[in-house]
């Protein structure tokens, strides 16, 4: 078959065209699965999207002319967002922040690109820069978070939000009441390093950095070595446990054990008495802490440095996969094609995403159209948890910088009209049951050549999906889908791999060898058949 330079095919086919002796009579009929939270399971390959919850309070309460809080957030919304297969809702920034990091921000106005533009009245602290784990009274409160929770799982949707293990906001009360909860000079670090460390009454505390990383200044860094302060941290977990689904856990790896030794050393020692350093590993138990409340409470991980299976072994449901990201930016087909080969126990558990708040949006960093949309399915049908930023849907190009609580109308930050409708396609053909909870696996590409021949191709990918996933059918769903990530056309074979199954189940092959079996492209309007093991396009 043919495929276009940066093009993509999701070929769909209902079991009455597949396995007509396998159904009856009757038209199939295709249920969307349901999802009683908390404790029913979530799909296979969940999707995410998430919500800068102060700039859509902020841009309500413009719409409203009077202060809006979380229970102005409207039906509408929440049902567009249950209506477009979404699984999980991610709710940044509820926390409380105070006035030392909206001070630091509002001097940030000058410097950062994000922020151009803006005035300081639409400047705001930084989210991570958390000074107790309440809702603040702007937003309605913990009551207001409770409703809006409530009215999202109504809808079949779990609620995930913030958890930063590594540091809290220079004015929290821990600073004055539980200093020893905090990492602090103990000789001449501040002297060797001042850029890290700002005084405090009679403390030299450490601004919360990672091993690699410039420190974030208005932050002070948690000295996981001291009990008490893991206590206090698992006692934080556990109320969020009763009040949402999930946490995302803002650069989860910088509490794992090795990365706090490396970084901070003997301080991590208590000031009382060194031997009651504690240096056990801190998130399975904050994991267990936090399911004693909640048992399908889930916990996802920011990582990066390759800490990803390491924090899976230790309780995490999904961590981040930046490598897939920096590969599709860098258009790297052959680097995709082998972290799509890489085990499913660990694919399963990654995020894939094509942008978020940490990094540019999708529409200014793939500005061809077409590579955008060929990414786009790559991320959103491979396995694992799929992250939708709020506005990437849509085609925005501006990165909102999180110490402002504005964006632009969506006028004024949308180049491309045509992303919006084409991503509106792409999530209606993704919630099929086979895309989203049905069995995966890889198809075997060949690329055909001028002399006729054919070599295995790695620029070029295609998988399938088929539901039930034991394979025995009835079928009600099979879905291949084949990318081309190169910029030149291709002409590639695509072959069926022997997709082995439980049970004494027919393999994938067996059910397909011999037929012609239609397909329909659900991105545009190709058409391609299965002759046995292979697919022609027509």
């Amino acid at each position: 078959m043919g495929t276009h330079a940066r093009s993509a095919l999701l070929l769909a086919a209902l079991a009455a065209t597949l396995l007509p002796t396998r159904l009856d009579s009757a038209a199939p009929v295709l249920r969307t699965r349901q999802i009683s939270l908390p404790n029913a399971p979530l799909p296979k390959r969940p999707l995410l999207m998430q919500l800068n919850t102060r700039i859509i309070v902020a841009e309500l309460s413009q719409s409203l002319g009077q202060p809006a809080s979380l229970d102005d957030i409207p039906d509408a919304m929440l049902d567009d967002l249950a209506g477009s297969g979404f699984h999980i809702v991610y709710l940044l920034g509820v926390w409380r922040t105070g006035a030392f990091g909206l001070n630091k921000s509002k001097k940030l106005l000058a410097q950062d690109p994000c922020m151009a533009g803006f005035s300081e009245e639409q400047v705001g602290s930084s989210p991570f820069a958390i000074t107790e784990y309440a809702v603040p009274e702007e937003l309605g409160g913990d009551d207001a978070l409770s409703r809006l929770c409530a009215r999202i799982r109504s809808r079949r949707m779990r609620v995930v939000v913030d958890f930063v293990p590594n540091h809290v906001a220079i004015d929290h009360p821990w600073v004055a009441t539980h200093p020893h909860f905090l990492i602090k000079s103990r000789s001449d670090e501040h002297v060797r390093d001042p850029g890290s460390y700002f005084e405090s009454g009679a403390n030299m505390f450490a601004f919360g950095r990672g091993l690699l990383w410039e420190p974030w200044e208005d932050t002070v860094q948690l000295n996981y070595g001291e009990p008490e302060l893991r206590t206090a941290m698992c006692e934080i977990l556990r109320k969020i446990a009763g009040m949402v689904d999930g946490v995302r856990c803002d650069v989860a790896m910088l509490v794992e054990q090795e990365l706090l030794l490396s970084t901070w050393g003997s301080q991590l020692e208590p000031e009382r008495d060194a031997s009651l350093q504690d240096t056990s590993e801190f998130w399975p138990t904050a994991c267990s802490e936090a399911r004693r409340v909640n048992p399908t409470f889930l916990f996802i991980a920011e990582s990066y440095w390759e800490r990803e299976q390491a924090l899976m072994n230790k309780g995490f449901d999904f961590c981040y996969d930046k490598v897939f990201y920096d590969r599709l930016v860098q258009g790297d087909g052959e680097g995709i094609d082998h972290l799509l080969s890489l085990g499913r126990d660990y694919q399963d558990k990654l995020v894939r995403f094509l942008e978020n708040h940490d990094e540019d949006r999708a529409a200014a960093v793939f500005t061809n159209p077409d590579q955008h949309m060929a990414a786009a399915v790559l991320t959103f049908t491979s396995p694992g948890l799929h992250f939708v930023h709020d506005g990437q849907q849509t085609g925005r190009r501006r990165r909102i910088s999180m110490h402002i609580m504005r964006r632009l109308p969506e006028d004024q930050d949308v180049g491309d009209e045509q992303l919006k409708p084409r991503y509106k396609t792409l999530l209606k053909a993704v919630r099929g049951a086979a895309l989203r909870d049905g069995a995966w696996e890889r198809c075997h590409v060949y690329e055909r050549l001028g002399d006729g021949s054919e070599t295995p191709c790695t620029r070029a990918m295609a998988h399938l999906c088929w539901s039930p996933p034991e394979g025995g059918g009835p079928f009600t769903e099979i879905v291949v889908c084949v990318v081309n990530y190169s910029p030149i056309p291709l002409n590639v074979r695509i072959a069926v791999t022997e997709c082995g199954t439980q049970n004494g189940a027919k393999t994938i092959t067996e059910l397909l060898t011999g037929r012609v079996c239609f397909l329909s492209d659900r991105l545009g309007s190709r058409n391609v058949d299965i002759h046995g093991e292979s697919l022609t396009s027509k």
